[in-house]
């Protein structure tokens, strides 16, 4: 099974400092996160993994994903997805921070660890637009 959706909002303006993605860590994303584990509510085994990514015209970081139906997860997980039970992205990843005793603590590169197929995610704008079979 393919699956098409938004796993990101628009990323935040480059002088934001912070845990979410800015615009420009979306673009690092969409060429690293090619091949990164699929997972449901971010638990268990992989069911799958991103086969492809990119920003679309509004700065929102789409991924198609490919969903392995051959073991019990995946085949369980598509069936959710495919009677609407199922209708989110959500990332799993790290962010690593700088500190300093005479600057404030900056957010430093963020690196996804898995991308989840979710009820609900915890940023708006991230659904699952389409999927085949």
């Amino acid at each position: 099974m393919l699956v098409w959706g938004t796993a990101n909002p628009e990323g935040l303006c480059e002088s934001y400092n912070g845990l979410f993605f800015k615009q420009s860590d979306l673009a690092k994303t969409a060429k690293d996160i090619i091949g990164k584990p699929v997972k449901i509510e971010h638990k268990g085994v992989s069911v799958g993994s991103v086969v492809s990514a990119w920003t679309d015209t509004a700065g929102k970081l789409d991924l198609l994903l490919s969903i392995d139906t051959s073991v019990v997860e995946g085949s369980m997980i598509s069936q959710l997805v495919k009677v609407g039970s199922c209708r989110e992205l959500s990332l799993g990843y790290s962010v690593r921070m700088q500190g300093s005793h005479v600057m404030e603590d900056k957010a430093g590169e963020k690196t996804v660890l898995e991308v989840s197929l979710v009820r609900k995610g915890a940023r708006d704008k991230c659904h699952i637009h389409g999927f085949s079979w």
